[in-house]
This record gives structure tokens, sequence and C-alpha cells, in this order.
């Protein structure tokens, strides 16, 4: 099979890229840790105080360009300066995201520069842009150490995870040998005064059953659980302990305070002093600092949820004129007043075009009330696609917290079903697959564009080839906890690089009819109705912001066919048909 990883490159700087600087035997104090052997860390000499200490947590640096350094260098210069015993960085080193080893080590080899300078001991943890696929976990394992291990200091004790273990179903898992590390680990240092978790993904926030058991086995004792990976700051309390989401530690220029902390949306880093058996928690902004309860994750979900848009069934859709609505709701749980504005664009006299006042006039909500605004549109039932775009803005204290253009919603969430049962095809080679879509896809990637024979749909016994691999059709059902209508085809061809696969499926209509569907992709898709593709095989970059389509289905059974393509990580579609009158019928494939 073509899918052949580079090999690990073993430069001179691989070999011992975290080497200590020489120390005489006699400097090294007591009180050094029980690092495990291979434990990834820059070495520095550990300080030998009585049991108070502190240490610090460096943030994400991803995703951030080379230009993004400044902030992350004043954090280390200001850690020098503070001395804090040690410090641990919760992972995102590197941008990753790549199969080839020698830009992986070009990207160590760029952190390396900047990391070296701090002058105590740094440890480390691997993220997602650490270890993006198993290539690279392998390349962690090899050059960089341990992926998870434990150790005690002062003690304290400090449990380091992994949530990029664990590939068989993709990322985000500890794997069950690093989940019995843990409670076992977990089990024996029951003495600590004091315990402090980290890892990179708030794991807990996903309702992981691995997370559960580790949870369970810390029970009553004191202990403090620290991730990050979504670059805002918040905590909440659980038990008798308190879980942090670290911010990320990057920035292209040093900037006055953020006048907002109480969101979390600030570069920072992260001070905390055992003492007894408590711990102290400061974030610091370079050139400010901020209490531990700034950023309470409820003024952040207060602000997440400010908009929320619906859609009503559209009349006339059997006519020559529909009569689409959209509604927008914003609701203020924040402490004081906010503006809000809101508009459409994409309008015109030939297509959509409002019907009533406008809503283009910015209004004041005071906190604690919510409002409801409802444009009602005309639209030429042929005209209908492509869906005008939303616009909507929301400012606080005179600065932009929610901010939101899509396509708007053409039906209610509740009026969509989808199939749940599909036959999936591939990998097939999909060519360079670029980022943003370009002006001319066709030229640019033809290879995305290649028919491969599964565009017809799904037939019992077909093979086809691929670089001298036969390939078959396999059943793949949708997973609903994931979102409506997830399909994940990663879950049958692991992390991708370039590479498409075809899914199918089967709907049953009673007649001749167009119906409209929404259809969102990580990364491309077209789709394909009866092997025809549709908007003449227009290639979709959706990720979040889902596109509307028609689907022109015959009376009878249907093949529905979605050609998914992933540059690399999630591999997945969503296709969700409006059927508000429920006369769908789906299927694995065309019933006979």
């Amino acid at each position: 099979m073509r899918r052949i990883v580079a090999p690990l490159i073993l430069v001179a700087f691989c070999l011992m890229w975290l080497a200590p600087p020489p120390v005489a035997a006699q400097e090294m104090p007591a009180s050094r840790p029980n690092l495990p052997e291979g434990a990834p860390i820059i070495e520095r000499a550990w300080p030998g105080d009585p049991l108070k200490f502190t240490f610090a947590i460096l943030g994400d640096r991803t995703s951030g360009t080379s230009a993004e350094w400044p902030v992350f260098d004043r954090a280390i210069d200001e850690l020098n300066v503070l001395r804090p015993d040690f410090a641990i960085m919760i992972g995102d080193m590197i941008e990753g995201n790549a199969d080839d080893m020698n830009a992986v080590t070009a990207q160590w080899e760029e952190f390396r520069e900047h990391a070296t300078r701090i002058e105590m001991p740094l440890l480390l943890l691997p993220g997602n842009h650490d270890i993006s696929n198993p290539p690279m976990l392998a390349w962690w394992k090899a050059n960089v150490g341990r992926t998870y291990y434990a150790f005690d200091y002062k003690g304290c004790h400090f449990l380091v995870l992994n949530n990029q273990e664990h590939w068989a179903e993709g990322g985000n898992s500890f794997g069950a040998e690093q989940v019995k590390f843990a409670v076992d680990d977990i089990k024996a240092s029951r003495d600590a005064r004091h315990t402090f978790v980290f890892m990179h993904v708030p794991i807990w926030s996903y309702g992981s059953p691995e997370w559960a058991s580790i949870h369970s086995a810390l029970g009553d004792r004191p202990h403090t659980v620290f991730a990050g990976h979504w670059h805002t700051l918040g905590y909440t309390h659980q038990d008798n302990a308190t879980y942090y989401v670290v911010g990320a530690t990057k920035g292209a220029q040093i900037r006055p305070p953020n006048p907002l902390p109480e969101l979390g949306k600030f570069p920072h880093y992260t001070l905390v002093t055992a003492e007894g058996r408590a711990a102290h928690v400061t974030f610091i902004e370079p050139g400010s600092v901020w209490p531990p309860d700034v950023a309470p994750q409820s003024l952040k979900e207060a602000a997440r949820n400010l908009i929320s848009v619906t859609a009503a069934i559209p009349e006339g859709l059997d006519g020559d004129q529909a009569y689409p609505r959209v509604s927008v709701t914003v609701d203020n749980a924040m402490p004081g007043p906010v503006e809000v504005s809101l508009g459409f664009t994409g309008l015109n006299a030939q297509g959509w075009h409002t019907v009533g006042p406008s809503i283009d006039s910015p209004f004041t909500l005071a906190s604690g009330t919510s409002t409801t605004v409802t444009n009602p549109f005309i639209v030429p039932v042929d005209r209908i696609l492509p869906v005008p775009r939303l616009r909507c803005e929301v400012r606080y204290k005179g600065h932009s917290i929610a901010r939101m253009e899509r396509n708007a919603p053409l039906f209610p969430d509740s009026a969509l079903r989808w199939p749940s049962e599909w036959y999936v095809v591939g990998p097939f080679e999909a060519g360079s697959l670029p980022s943003r879509l370009p002006e001319r896809p066709r030229e640019t990637m033809p290879r995305a564009f290649a028919l491969h024979g599964p565009e017809q749909g799904y037939a019992a016994g077909a093979t086809f080839r691929e670089d001298g691999e036969v390939l078959t059709w396999r059943p793949l059902d949708a997973q609903p906890a994931f979102g409506l209508g997830f399909v994940n085809v990663g879950k049958l061809y692991g992390i991708p690089f370039n590479d498409l696969a075809y899914a199918s499926s089967a709907v049953y209509s009673p007649r001749d009819q167009r119906v409209y569907a929404r259809l969102r992709a990580d990364d491309y898709a077209q789709a394909f109705v009866n092997g025809d593709a549709i908007e003449g095989g227009r290639l979709y970059r959706t990720r979040r912001d889902p596109e509307w389509v028609a689907l022109p289905l015959k009376e009878g059974w249907n093949a529905l066919v979605v050609k998914n393509l992933a540059i690399t990580g999630g591999w997945s579609f969503r296709l969700l048909l409006a059927d508000p009158g429920g006369e769908l019928r789906f299927a694995r494939e065309i019933a006979e």
C-alpha cells in the first residue's frame, strides 16, 4: 500500500536534544524528584528549599505562526525572574500535523532555540500538535522521551498524562495501559500532601469513561487538575478539587492587559505554589497578574451562548415562491448590557429579499434579558440556493465578544433526518489538498476530482484497485453521540494524509422531488445521487459553515454517495436531509 511513513531521521540533535548541561554530582541537591528513566525534561539544577515550593505552567504555543514567539519568550524571561522551582509545558510545543519527520525535527529545533533559554527545569507533556498521528507518536518516544509519567517533589505527587497515546479510535484517548498506570500510581501515592494531574486535552469535559476511572481513583485526596488545548482560560470545581484549562502562551507582541480577563481570552502562564496540603494558583499575563477566579466558566458559557439561530420550515416550496424565516435569539447572561448588530448578505431583487423592516440597525440588550429577531424572506423556488449569509456581532464593554458569519439555516434541526447506515470504500489518493479551497479547484487539485467508480453507489461484491491494492465496501454506522448524522470515516482507515473515500447509502422517496440537505465535511466533499454529481461536481469546503445543497431524488430508491476528502487529522462528514413530513426512508443499500 502506498501509505509509507517517512523513516525517523535521527540527526545529531535528535539523539539527545534534551541532554542536560554538565553538572557535578555534588552540585545536585538531595531533593531531586524520582523521575523515571526517559522522562522528557530540559534538565537544570533542582533547588533544595523546604516543603513550600512554586512551579510554573506554560500553555499551548500552537496553532501559532513563527512570528508569535515574542509572548512566549517574554514568559520565559519573566519566569527566569520569578524563579519557580521548575516548569511544566501543557503540550503543543510545535505546529505538528506532518508525516515528514524532517519537518517535525525542524519544528522541534525551533522550539528548543526558544525553550532552552529557561533557567529552571522544564518538563514536557505531549499535545495533539506534538503527536498529530502515529508516526509522530513514535518520533516523540524515540527522540523526546516518555509520553506519560509520574514523580514526587517535596511531599507532593505529580501525574503527567498523555491523551494522544491511543490511536485505535483517533486521538484524545489515554488507552487502557495508561489508565491502569494512572490508577495504580494514584493508589501508590496515597500519602502525598497534594496531587497535581496534567494532560493536554481537558478530557473530563467530554464524558470520558477513561477519565471517570482516574477521577474515581483520586477520590477525596487534595488534588488539582490542569489541561490546555482550548487556548482560553477557565476553571470548574468538582468534588473537592479544581479543574483548570489554561490558555495559550503565544502572541506576536506584548499588549496591554486584556480589558475582559473574565472571559479568559488573554495569553498567560501560570504559577502554582504548594503550601501544606493546599495549592495556590495565579495566572500571569505578560505585564499583568490575575487571581485564580478571574475567568469563571459561567461567564465563558454566557459569552459562548449569546447567539442562537433557528429557521422555520419554508412555505411555498411546491409553488413558484418560497417563504423562509430565520430567527436570531440573543440571550444576555453577561453582568452588563451588550450591543448587538445583525444583517444578511447575498440578498438581491432576483433572489432572496426580505419582507418587512430591515434588521441592520444595532440595538442594546440589558443584562439578564433576551430577545428574538425574526426575518421573513421571499425567494423564487428555483433561486433558493445559495442561501444568504447571516452576520451577527455582540460587543461588551466596547469589545467584540461574539461574532458569527455563516450560511443562514433553511430548515430547523427538528426537520432534518439522515442515513445512519453506510457502506464505505477507500482510501484513494487525493493529491495535495490545500487548507483553503482555491479559486480554480479543478486546475489546482485535479486528483480530488478523479472518478474511481464508487460514484455509482454500493454494489455487492464490487471491488476497486488503488496502487495495487484491492479495495472493498465496508459497513460503517453514523455516530450520533458526536453530532447529528456524524459519519467518522477515520474509524475505518485511521489518520489520513491527503486521502479520499466514498460513503454510500440509500434513500427512498415516495415521488420525484428536490430534497434540500445540509452538508458538512472535514475536510472536503462531493455528493452524488444515482451516479450523477450534484452542482456539476462542485467540491465543498465546509467544516464550521455547513452548505445547503439540493438532492434530486426520483420516485423509489436512490443511491446517495458522499465523496469525503481529508488532509489529515479528522476524516468525517454529515449529510442531513430536510424531511419535515417524515416521508423518506433510509437503508444501507437499495432494497430489491
